[in-house]
């Protein structure tokens, strides 16, 4: 069940990212169909810095095991 939660908040994270960071692509004269390209591509960084970095090696105990 918490695995689902984390799922959730990295992809809410992702998509407030990629959201907030689509103007600079498009003042940067990108047309629309690289900019969806850029927008998960930047969801998936999320994912892999969170799920390959952070979790692994910061994250080694279940933080919300004990609730």
């Amino acid at each position: 069940m918490w695995y689902a939660i984390e799922f959730f908040i990295v992809l809410g994270a992702g998509l407030g990212i990629s959201l907030n960071s689509m103007d600079f692509f498009k003042k940067m004269g990108f047309n629309d169909s690289m900019t969806d390209w850029a927008f998960w591509g930047i969801i998936g960084v999320v994912f892999l810095a969170y799920y390959v970095i952070v979790r692994p090696l910061i994250l080694k105990k279940p933080i919300l095991s004990k609730i």
